[in-house]
Parts: C-alpha cells; sequence; structure tokens
C-alpha cells in the first residue's frame, strides 16, 4: 500500500470525524484512491511493456519481425534498380505496369522504414547476400536442367556465360553490400532526425 493511498485514506476518515458526513461520501473517496492507485499500477505496466519493446529484451517475434523487414527493404530496392539493368521481361520503362510491379513496392517500404521503430545494423547485409546467392544457384540449376537458360537478357548462361557469371557475381558481392549500406544510411538519417527534433 502506496503512502499516498494510506493519507488519503486518513484524510477521508477526519473529514467523516470532523463535519460528520454521510457514509457515501468517504466510500467515495475511498474508491477514488483505490482507482488511483489502480491507474499507477497499470502506467508501471505500461512502462514494463514500453521497455521491452524498445529493444532492452527483444523476444523471437521481434527478431523475426526485423529480419522480415531487411529482407523486403533490400529486395524491394534491388528489385527496382535491376530491373531496367538486367531488361526483364515485365519491363516496359515506366509504363503503369512497370512503376505498379517495381516502384509501388519500394515506395510503400520506404514510408514503413521511416514510421516503424525496428532497428537496422550494417551487418545484417550478409542477410541479402546469402538470398542473392541462393537466388544466382537457382537461375544455375534453371539453366543446368535446360528448363530455361536466360531468366534474363543480361544472364544467359547458354549463350554468354561470362557475362552471365560476372552479373551473378555481382548481383551476390556487391549489390547486397551498396543497398543494404543505402538502407541503413537512411535509417541513420531517421534516427538522426528523432533525435533532434524529438529530444524533451
Amino acid at each position: 500500500m502506496s503512502p499516498e493511498y494510506v493519507l488519503q485514506i486518513s484524510v477521508c476518515l477526519l473529514e467523516c470525524v470532523r463535519k460528520k458526513p454521510s457514509l457515501t461520501k468517504g466510500v467515495v473517496v475511498i474508491e477514488m484512491a483505490e482507482k488511483q492507485q489502480n491507474d499507477e499500477r497499470n502506467f508501471d505496466k505500461f512502462l514494463h511493456r514500453t521497455k521491452a519493446m524498445s529493444g532492452e529484451k527483444m523476444r523471437w517475434y521481434h527478431i523475426t519481425t526485423g529480419l522480415m523487414f531487411v529482407v523486403a527493404m533490400d529486395t524491394a530496392v534491388i528489385v527496382s534498380c535491376l530491373y531496367p539493368i538486367v531488361q526483364d521481361s515485365t519491363y516496359h520503362g515506366f509504363s503503369y505496369f512497370s512503376i505498379n510491379i517495381h516502384l509501388i513496392n519500394l515506395v510503400l517500404l520506404l514510408v514503413d522504414l521511416i514510421l516503424n521503430a525496428i532497428p537496422l545494423y550494417m551487418i545484417q547485409f550478409v542477410i541479402i547476400t546469402a538470398i542473392s546467392a541462393l537466388y544466382g544457384i537457382i537461375l544455375l540449376l534453371l539453366h543446368v536442367t535446360h528448363i530455361k537458360s536466360a531468366v534474363y537478357d543480361s544472364i544467359d548462361w547458354g549463350e554468354a556465360p561470362l557475362q552471365a557469371l560476372l552479373v551473378t557475381l555481382a548481383m551476390i558481392i556487391i549489390a547486397p553490400v551498396v543497398v543494404h549500406a543505402f538502407v541503413f544510411g537512411l535509417y541513420s538519417f531517421k534516427r538522426f532526425l528523432v533525435n533532434c527534433f524529438c529530444k524533451k
């Protein structure tokens, strides 16, 4: 029982003795004191939850959400940049179709990056590197199994294996680092602005 709660009850009882009011007034004051104490408990729970969500102790679903966001964000940037370069068959310049497929997703994820509180780290480029390597292996397997040697015009393992190898290596080694550095830079800039404008 908090000292404030005891003090409020004591004041209530003194009022009852001095003025002899109806018992209802005393009950109302006691109920108000109990409500205030419950509000304080609820606020303490809220603070505890806020601290847990701020990164002091991340649970498995927080980590999973962060990893999925990194994959989605970096992939959206890579797709938007590389589709015109690798000459994908679905890319038709700045047509409504191309913008809808390759650009809208990136815009939505940039808005998400601005609004969410998911922490990003530069070391997370390893995740995108692994996914890019897996994608490169899949493209090579499509050629080896004679399903399709040229998923993209720039990655044609049948007609231009050297060019396909160089583009695939660039996609695995260079693109993830550059793209994640760009995303991490945006995240760092957002944190800088938050720290500048949201100081108490």
